[in-house]
Formats: C-alpha cells, structure tokens, sequence
C-alpha cells in the first residue's frame, strides 16, 4: 500500500505475506509508483534506480526475496497519468496520489484493495506507528483503502515577536495565544513602535 493512494487489485490478499512467514518462497516483482518532480541532483542517478532506490531494494527487496520495480510518474502530471495506467491495467501496485478525489474514484470502480484485514494481519507496528487518527484519513466508504503518510514535520511557518521591541515598549512576552493576539499584537506592531525601532539604533 501506498502512503497516499491505494494498491491496485492485481495484488490479492491471499499474495500477502503472513507475519510468521514474510518472506515469499519464489521471487515475486512489486511495481511502486515513484513521483519524478524533475528535479534530481546531477549524478545523483535517475529518479528509478539513485541510492534511495538501491536501499530500498537492498534493505527491504532483497530479504523479502522481491524486486522493487520503481514507476515513475510526473508529479504535476500524476492524476492524468494514474487514470491512463489504471485504465490500461498498468497501474502499479503502489499508487501515491494527494488528491482524494482520484481515490474516491478508483474505490467506487473497483480498483483499489480493501486493506484493513491486510494490516490487521501483517502491520501491527505500522498500525501502532500511525494510529487511528492518521489512518482515519484512509477510511472511504467506512473501510480502509489507503495508507496515509504520517508527516514528521506538521509546521512550516511561525509567528515570532522582536524582544528588542518589547523591551522598548516595557512589555514582557506574551504568556499564551491570547495574550499575543489580544495585547501584543495591536499594541506592539504599529506603525510607529516599527518604524521607531528600525531608526533609534
């Protein structure tokens, strides 16, 4: 399964893996969708077959007696070319998609598995790790057909305060949320203390 998308119907529960025996006995090819933003470093390879796909193969291809097949896929093109590969029946296995919309799709035609059984059974510690509440975003129709990623970083931006303009002011820093915004805030930032501040130096 995916960490956005869902894992097409050519791979049937009954393939899985069990837990006391994860290696498979005869070498099987696993498709895994990969984006291709354009972007890759020179020399650092291709998008398909770099460093990060070698470990891949190595760490986790190799001791599950599987080849990682990497597909990839244009990231400002993925929803178009997804809907060309699921409709010619050669979508990976591994499917990633942000857009829930193409999922919702796919699982009223069929083309997503059903996966909740499948993680009961073989991902306790992948359960554990993302938890209800990430893997509530995977439910459609009540059921689970996606695996969503679970983001380690969840804030890019921030709000920050000058000390040296507080100090100015004879303000000390806001205790909480309300504080900066019922008193800091409109106090603190005006015109003025701004402009007086960037010149008395």
């Amino acid at each position: 399964m995916s960490a956005c998308s869902g894992i097409t119907n050519e791979v049937s529960p009954s393939g899985a893996a069990s837990a006391t025996n994860a290696v498979s006995k005869e070498a099987i090819t696993l498709k895994v969708e990969i984006f291709d933003r354009g972007n890759a470093p020179a020399g650092a390879g291709s998008v398909e077959n770099n460093f990060w796909t070698q470990w891949i193969q190595k760490n986790f291809g190799d001791l599950n007696n599987i080849k990682i097949q990497f597909i990839p896929v244009p990231r400002n093109q993925e929803v178009d070319k997804l809907n060309v590969l699921m409709a010619t029946g050669d979508a990976p296995d591994l499917v990633f998609t942000y857009d829930s919309t193409t999922i919702n799709n796919y699982v009223k035609n069929g083309g997503l598995t059903e996966l909740g059984a499948l993680i009961d059974q073989n991902g306790p510690n992948l359960k554990k790790f993302l938890g209800p509440e990430v893997l509530s975003y995977g439910l459609f129709s009540g059921k689970q057909y996606v695996i969503p990623a679970k983001r380690t970083l969840q804030y890019t931006q921030s709000s920050y305060i000058r000390k040296d303009w507080l100090d100015k002011l004879g303000m000390p820093g806001p205790e909480n949320n309300r504080r900066f915004f019922i008193r800091h805030q409109p106090l603190a930032f005006t015109k003025k203390v701004v402009y007086n501040s960037l010149h008395d130096r």
